[in-house]
């Protein structure tokens, strides 16, 4: 059990990382490398952590660690479905200009553009991807910063989560219980 559990607990702390720096998936546009080093590096940290906590784990009761584990699945689908949502906001494709991140708000010339295109997607299409780049390179640098770093807690949030609520009850069974399983140990 311990090993199906770890395995799942790696699984989750490698592969969306590793899929978003081979293919950029799940990743913003040309941010997949950085964006999945961020995210793999998280998840293995997270391993590295609950591992070596594992003398100490094993002292919790079952019912704490699984309602741990319950909790972070919980804010691990709570962290996708805000990173889905934060995606389809911020990242506008079109067939021919590809695609283009907007911050989550827009300011000066770009919420111009917007505006008088009549939407993020209409303004792609209007003014091109070098016309969306060079207005939001004039705009706030904060609000950029804010937006990518939206997306990185969003997306680390989930792998975190995901990684931790398998680890978590692996670190938890010793040698001794993973060799009784079935027998009810005595409290």
């Amino acid at each position: 059990m311990k090993k199906a559990l770890l395995a799942a607990a790696s699984a989750f702390a490698c592969v969306p990382g590793l899929a978003a720096i081979i293919s950029g998936l799940g990743a913003p546009p040309n941010a997949g490398v950085w964006f999945g080093g961020i995210a793999t590096s998280m998840g293995v940290l997270t391993i590295l952590l609950i591992m070596l906590r594992s003398a100490d784990l094993s002292r919790v009761p079952t019912r704490t660690v699984t309602r741990w584990s319950i909790i972070l699945l919980g804010v691990g689908v709570v962290a996708f479905v805000a990173y889905t949502l934060l995606f389809d906001w911020c990242v506008v494709s079109h067939p021919a200009y590809g695609a283009v991140v907007y911050p989550l708000w827009t300011t000066g010339d770009l919420a111009k553009l917007v505006t008088q295109a009549g939407g993020r997607w209409n303004a792609l299409d209007r003014y091109g991807t070098a016309g969306i780049d060079a207005a939001i390179q004039k705009s706030s640098s904060i609000i950029w910063a804010f937006t990518i770093g939206s997306f990185i807690v969003c997306y680390s949030t989930l792998i975190v989560c995901l990684t931790a609520a398998f680890a978590l009850p692996a670190a938890r069974l010793d040698k001794r219980s993973d060799r009784k399983v079935g027998r009810k140990r005595k409290r």
